[in-house]
């Protein structure tokens, strides 16, 4: 197996290479959201699938809150004490989650590049959300 590190904007392959494309936890911090699905659909097979699995914001108002207060203060403390980073090293989390587009929003940016039976499925009371896009 080899491991390649490349941009998520000009992807190293040639058009349709491959079955399965995915993104975990990434494609928020892809500068171009746009260009970045463009170019994982570029690369995956007619037939194949783009997967991309990423933080999203619970639509519960209670349970909505208590994540908005956990992501803004606990988590960045508990990231800072695990990594022993300095103290702003996961202060851009919260910030970048919460301006990413997600659900029907997110789903219609992968339409928009050229996905089919774009479906998107909440995980753990929505925090976390799979969408899975075919290519035609």
């Amino acid at each position: 197996m080899k491991f390649v590190e490349a941009d998520a904007q000009a992807l190293p392959f040639a058009d349709d290479t491959f079955q399965l494309v995915t993104n975990a936890f990434g494609l928020r911090n892809v500068t171009d959201t746009d260009r970045g699905l463009a170019e994982m659909v570029r690369v995956t097979r007619p037939g194949g699938r783009v997967a991309v699995l990423e933080f999203s914001k619970p639509r519960s108002p209670v349970l909505g809150r208590l994540y908005g207060w956990y992501f803004r203060y606990v988590l960045p403390l508990v990231g800072q004490l695990v990594s022993r980073s300095d103290e702003s090293a996961y202060r851009y989390l919260p910030a970048s989650v919460l301006k990413f587009p997600d659900y029907e929003a997110l789903a219609d940016k992968m339409r928009a590049a050229g996905l089919g039976e774009v479906k998107y499925v909440p995980f753990t009371f929505g925090v976390a959300t799979l969408y899975v896009g075919e290519k035609p």
